[in-house]
């Protein structure tokens, strides 16, 4: 038998993700199709329709409102009279005129996504700010405030903190390394020499990570490539403080996961960093090195401010949570449930 529900991502290599869809299989068949492994939009679209066509598919989720695809996607699942919830990610719904980044950057786009979010059945959104951001551009159907969740039983603390600072961006291209405030914290690494700074990630196809390494001081280490949960786990536990001051995010999921971990974060003083973060963290501007360094050190003194980070996931950003909410969203949906460990989870390939 056929998944009752379908989750389009672009990739099969979003944890978070994987995370919703292992949280809904324990009681939906579910099945997450990676656009790809569809070759694309068009190979997207034959796949769904051949799904909807052989009555799989109750109902179909959409990890964000791709603007290659998504518009189309809700087409079809409505042509065949599915409902349609779009988690929205915080770029697909925003602009960065700054950095010239996001969904609403082109009018077309603008369009095709104030159409996605009009003729989806429920757009979720992962953080307060990204609500706000949508209601501005559309006024959907239904519209709900789903916050990303973070697993507080495995992303705990372990041993003694070091006085290391830690940063993630998994894929550093000359795009991603201003949106992560990359290098304002390379400059503040330079502002700290008797610091260790360590930064998750590996090159995106271009010589963004080089131009990266080369302005680093040696204090600077870079992992350059991507690296299992375990060790990004245990980075998460030795780091006193991690550092992500971003010129956007929809949510912050690496924040809340070092958190998690009793690290101190200091971010941007803007965007859904500051509603995750709260006074559990220290806030600096976007792209002002010497404010990140000056918070920095201020996190390393401040250890008891890494047990609030703690004690605030696990208040208000537990997946534990997040996939409570997801099941009785859907199960309406779908109009059949699974008995515990007998939904399907599993990547499609046409």
């Amino acid at each position: 038998m056929g998944a009752d529900l379908l989750v389009v991502a672009p990739n099969r290599d979003s944890p978070f993700v994987e995370a919703d869809v292992r949280a809904l299989s324990e009681h939906i068949a579910t099945e997450r199709i990676a656009v790809e492994d569809c070759g694309g939009k068009f190979g997207l679209i034959a796949e769904l329709r051949r799904r909807f066509a052989r009555g799989e598919g109750r109902a179909l989720m959409l990890w964000f409102l791709a603007p290659g695809y998504a518009l189309e996607s809700i087409a079809l699942a409505r042509l065949y009279s599915r409902p349609v919830v779009v988690m929205t990610g915080g770029l697909d719904v925003d602009y960065v005129p700054e950095l010239g980044l996001g969904g609403l950057k082109w009018p077309h786009n603008r369009l095709r996504q104030k159409l996605g979010l009009r003729y989806a059945d429920l757009v979720l959104s992962m953080s307060a700010y990204s609500l706000e951001r949508i209601k501005a551009l559309a006024t959907p159907r239904r519209l709900e405030l789903v916050p990303m969740g973070v697993d507080v039983g495995r992303f705990s603390p372990a041993g003694e903190k070091e006085p290391l600072v830690l940063s993630v961006c998994f894929e550093i291209t000359r795009r991603t390394a201003p949106l992560k405030g990359l290098p304002a914290m390379i400059e503040a690494a330079s502002l700290l020499p008797d610091v260790p700074f360590v930064v998750v990630g590996r090159g995106g196809g271009d010589d963004g990570l080089q131009r990266l390494q080369e302005s680093a001081t040696d204090n600077v280490s870079f992992t350059e490539r991507f690296i299992s949960d375990g060790e990004l786990l245990a980075l998460y536990r030795r780091a006193a403080v991690y550092v992500q001051v971003s010129a956007h995010e929809g949510f912050g999921l690496a924040a809340a996961e070092s958190m998690a971990c009793e690290c101190v974060p200091v971010v941007t003083d803007n965007h859904a960093l500051n509603e995750v973060v709260g006074d559990a963290g220290i806030h600096v501007p976007y792209g002002d090195g010497a404010a990140t360094a000056a918070a920095i050190s201020r996190a390393l003194a401040s250890p008891e401010l890494g047990k609030a980070a703690r004690r605030r996931i696990q208040e208000n950003f537990s997946f534990e949570r997040r996939a409570e909410r997801l099941v009785e969203i859907f199960l309406p949906l779908v109009g059949a449930t699974r008995p515990r460990g007998k939904g399907a989870s599993s990547s499609a390939t046409p």
